[in-house]
């Protein structure tokens, strides 16, 4: 008989942490945060994006390109970088919350959200300061802020969803 990850372990009555908790569900997590702290180099600088937009809006959107000045450009690739700000740290937040729902089988307490957020905005706030390192970035309040709000919001969309299809599948259990 196979198990999923959610079950109760049985020597426990807990939550299961096995071998696929730590590779499905923990290994994940760490790997992006390590893709996070790679990218607080120059590497992902604003004149790197820069040329990637260039790039992305040169294939996607020539005649848009073509009509855009660098002042115009220079404000799309703030954007650009803003929205990626939010989003990573919103995939981020879905990482933590998934580790948090294996833990806890499912079954949120409160402070949960706050401890799962918790654990995004101190990353974030670990990447500002790693990038304040490197000579073409700069760490930043504010992306801690914006970071922290994209892993809060994705978050509290993920305990949302999860409540709802539990709630969902116990009515259709009754039925």
């Amino acid at each position: 008989m196979t198990s999923t990850l959610s079950e109760k372990n049985p020597a426990s009555g807990g939550p299961r942490r096995d071998l696929g908790f730590w590779c499905l569900d923990v290994a994940p997590a760490l790997f992006y945060m390590a893709i996070i702290f790679s990218l607080g180099t120059d590497r992902a600088s604003a004149g790197e994006t820069h040329t990637l937009l260039e790039r992305i809006l040169g294939f996607l959107a020539p005649g848009l390109l073509r009509s855009w000045g660098y002042e115009e450009l220079e404000i799309a690739n703030n954007i650009f970088r803003k929205l990626c700000h939010f989003g990573g740290y919103g995939l981020l937040g879905f990482l933590y919350a998934r580790i948090a729902h294996t833990l806890r089988a499912g079954v949120w307490r409160p402070g949960d959200v706050y401890r799962i957020w918790l654990c995004a905005a101190v990353w974030a706030a670990v990447d500002e300061y790693h990038q304040s390192f490197s000579p073409s970035r700069g760490g930043s309040a504010y992306d801690v802020a914006l970071d922290s709000a994209g892993a809060g919001a994705v978050i509290l969309l993920f305990i949302w969803s999860t409540h709802r299809w539990q709630t969902r599948r116990s009515l259709s259990n009754q039925i």
